[in-house]
């Protein structure tokens, strides 16, 4: 059937049940459904229709919202309504791309990818600094020093970072991620060892990965790392799956909490022959390089692969779980 509205579950509890004939489960799931949790959220932004059925296991309260009230609430104000519309466009773009490999199919407690900041941070710019400017003149637990409040609030009006308002009412900075997890057989991790700025060597040790974009989902942004810095190697990627981490911490700098969202894309070579690569090699060791003594010594004689951009280079080697 088709759900109309969202519930939120304030007190009691549920049994949420899917079953194939329903759903994409392959056989009957069971899901306990706790206070605090929202039913059918998909159902204020898209065209929803029911993929299972929830019964009460105690006497619960719920919270009803309508999907058409929500809409005429929205619509009373001209920057209400275009947040929600924009919000409405990329919750809908989550429901749409949330299938395997890149995410588990949707179902009516979740859709892979839609807490409040997942969305806004692809958002289109002028609402993203609606929303953030909003949130730095109406919270009273950002920054307290002045001049840390007006330096996070010039980076939001610059599009440098997002800021939201967490459930407690705090302001929180997000930044998303996206990063290719890209390993052989054998074991070996394909890492990002630095990067060639002018003649200097930036030594790293990291995942390759990127800045997801406004307007842009977890597949959309994997796509763009394959066709841009990693294209060299695009063709042999195969996907297995996608998964989320979250760390967070105070920043130092505006003395606010920070949310790094990375995106996991795990992958494997499609072809694992261990046959050379046609790919543009450089040696660390050039003497034209200036290079850092932090740079591991088993980098030295191994071949970096180059990836080439208007900014800089890229260097890239397989490296051992051990050297990683």
């Amino acid at each position: 059937a088709e759900a109309t509205a969202a519930h939120f579950l304030v007190g009691g509890e549920l049994s949420y049940e899917q079953e194939p004939f329903s759903s994409f489960a392959d056989g009957m799931l069971r899901t306990d459904v706790h206070e605090g949790s929202w039913i059918c959220e998909a159902a204020l932004w898209t065209k929803w229709v029911h993929v299972g059925k929830a019964l009460a296991i105690v006497e619960c309260d719920l919270l009803r919202v309508s999907a058409k009230e929500l809409a005429k609430s929205t619509g009373q104000s001209l920057a209400l309504e275009q947040l929600a519309v924009e919000y409405a466009k990329q919750y809908h773009k989550r429901v749409v791309n949330a299938k395997p490999p890149h995410a588990p199919y949707p179902t009516d407690l979740e859709v892979s990818s839609t807490d409040f900041h997942d969305v806004v941070v692809t958002m289109g710019r002028e609402v993203q600094v609606l929303i953030g400017v909003h949130a730095l003149n109406h919270c009273t637990h950002g920054p307290r020093d002045y001049h840390k409040r007006m330096q996070l609030k010039e980076e939001v009006t610059n599009s440098k970072c997002l800021v939201v308002v967490t459930r407690c009412g705090a302001l929180l900075r997000v930044v998303s991620l996206v990063v290719l997890n890209l390993r052989r057989a054998n074991g070996m991790i394909f890492a990002q060892v630095g990067k060639l700025d002018g003649s200097t060597l930036k030594p790293a040790c990291e995942l390759p990965g990127l800045k997801q974009d406004r307007n842009e989902v977890v597949s959309e942004a994997l796509r763009r790392l394959l066709d841009t810095k990693l294209s060299f190697i695009s063709d042999r990627v195969e996907l297995l799956s996608c998964g989320s981490e979250t760390t967070q911490k105070e920043s130092k700098e505006f003395s606010v909490q920070t949310r790094y969202c990375r995106n996991m894309c795990t992958a494997k070579l499609k072809q694992e022959a261990d046959a050379e690569l046609a790919l543009p090699v450089c040696d660390v060791v050039d003497p034209s390089v200036r290079t850092d003594d932090r740079v591991p010594l088993a980098l030295y004689n191994r071949p970096v692969f180059v990836s080439s951009d208007a900014a800089r280079c890229h260097l890239y080697a397989w490296l051992t779980p051990e050297e990683f």
